[in-house]
């Protein structure tokens, strides 16, 4: 990865970061002879077993076994790759720096992205002064409706819109900034001659990116408008497939086990306040893959805590596909029907989401249940399309342990013997023995003398009795007579 910076860029870059000083801002460093000693950041100790040599700037703990440069150093405590963590070392020491020179335009599109950066900063504090002002009343009553205190608010950054065509394009202007940059921002848009700023009446919420910078806005309307929700436009600095709402506070956490992905803005911020960390949204879009190696950096694991109705559901099966692409363990948090886990903290309780979570489904009992949703198991034909959709899903289980549980499931649930069942999942459905093992009982039915009487016993049956005819829908289907 060197080979982004030429030597001399990477040689200043840690000449001017004395990894003692970079330390220094995350661990409190004691010196004891040569070397300084701390906690080490990177687990959980209660002796120091972290050293920092200033001769040779490295780092080792003697605990976990992790070491290396300064630039090791901010990879591992900032989640970046090898290039983030130059050029965050670079800003932090006041150096631009350039790639190879294979890349002509780099410190062109640089440049152009710092500015972006500086214009978003701007952004941010004009918005968050208007809703800490008089001008903020609505947006601050409709986030204490919400029970979104002072505290989440400054954490967040959280700022408010207010309801004018250039309040935004006005201020920006006096602090230097022009209408072309602040449109390639996607803060302002054009109509004709004109232009409007992108945001307003709404509350705001700043898009911060892994490495502190904001990248984009979010914005939530106030009322009753359309689109409930808004994002910033993709621009230079800013793609909703490459970020997620809660990266930068999810830095934060140390050692974090299970991240838990969310879909809105407010599901995140009502966690957080409600003192649920590890929390993360995917910014409106369907989740994605460049999303599941970001969050990759961070956590071991995933809990997915879509909106309890069909459409959340849907999407969360959607992402397990994506989470299983990238090897990602991943659970799935049922919500109640019709509720997000906003609803569910405001409603019941911190506890009734961590209990929620506790209880989070495996990927395949999460799938099964959705199947099963949409079926009557009461009815013959439904038991049948269930288990032969249930194998399906069955047959991509790797481990046979798992694949034996849940045939004794739907064994269970269906009815049908586990040997058929576990023929086809064999088959990963591509031949459906449940259904061809139905029709071979019913063809030798057929072939017997006595079938015709039967069947019209059956039918006598059900013009005499209501309670025939139930139980005749539940168990029977028109092939099961022959003519």
């Amino acid at each position: 990865m060197a080979g982004f910076f030429p030597d001399e860029v990477l040689a200043e870059v840690r000449g001017r970061n004395d990894i003692v000083d970079v330390v220094s801002g995350y661990v409190t460093l004691r010196r004891r002879g040569s070397k300084y000693w701390g906690l080490c950041p990177f687990h959980n100790e209660k002796t120091p077993s972290f050293s920092v040599s200033a001769d040779k700037q490295f780092y080792y703990c003697f605990g976990c076994h992790a070491g290396g440069s300064v630039f090791h150093f901010v990879m591992n405590i900032e989640h970046l790759t090898f290039v983030e963590s130059v050029e965050f070392l670079a800003r932090r020491a006041g150096i631009t720096v350039a790639r190879t020179q294979e890349d002509g335009t780099y410190l062109e599109r640089r440049k152009k992205a710092e500015r972006l950066y500086e214009i978003n900063r701007l952004t941010a504090r004009y918005y968050h002064a208007l809703l800490m002002g008089e001008q903020g009343e609505p947006a601050r009553e409709y986030l204490e409706k919400r029970g979104i205190g002072k505290k989440t608010v400054q954490r967040f950054g959280l700022g408010y819109a207010p309801d004018r065509w250039d309040a935004l394009e006005e201020a920006l202007v006096k602090e230097g900034c022009n209408k072309q940059e602040l449109a390639e921002a996607g803060l302002i848009a054009r109509s004709g001659e004109r232009t409007y700023d992108y945001f307003r009446g709404r509350v705001m919420f700043p898009i911060v990116d892994a490495t502190g910078n904001v990248v984009g806005f979010g914005g939530r309307v106030i009322g009753d408008g359309r689109p409930k929700y808004l994002n910033s436009p993709e621009t230079a600095v800013f793609n909703k497939r490459r970020n997620l709402y809660g990266i930068a506070a999810l830095k934060r956490v140390k050692s974090l086990e299970c991240a838990v992905v969310v879909e809105g803005y407010m599901d995140v911020i009502a966690l957080h306040a409600a003192g649920i960390e590890g929390v993360v949204a995917s910014l409106g879009t369907a989740f994605t893959r460049e999303q599941a190696r970001l969050l990759k950096r961070y956590a071991k694991s995933a809990a997915i805590a879509y909106d309890g109705d069909a459409a959340g559901q849907n999407a969360a099966e959607r992402a397990l596909d994506v989470f299983a692409m990238e090897s990602f363990p991943v659970r799935v948090v049922r919500m109640p029907q019709g509720a997000d886990p906003d609803d569910l903290v405001r409603a019941q309780g911190r506890e009734a989401f961590l209990d929620a979570l506790a209880n989070a489904q495996e990927p395949v009992d999460f799938r099964l249940d959705l199947i099963k949703a949409g079926k009557d198991l009461g009815m013959q034909k439904e038991r049948v399309a269930y288990a032969i959709e249930g194998a399906k899903v069955i047959a991509q289980l790797e481990n046979p342990a798992e694949q034996a549980a849940c045939i004794a499931r739907l064994q269970k649930e269906t009815g049908f013997d586990r040997d058929t069942l576990r023929r086809q999942v064999q088959t990963g459905g591509a031949v459906e023995y449940i259904e061809e093992s139905r029709k071979n009982r019913l063809g030798n039915y057929r072939n017997n003398k006595t079938s015709e009487a039967a069947e019209q016993e059956i039918l006598r049956c059900m013009v005499q009795s209501d309670e025939c005819v139930r139980l005749a829908k539940q168990m029977l289907c028109p092939d099961d007579f022959s003519d």
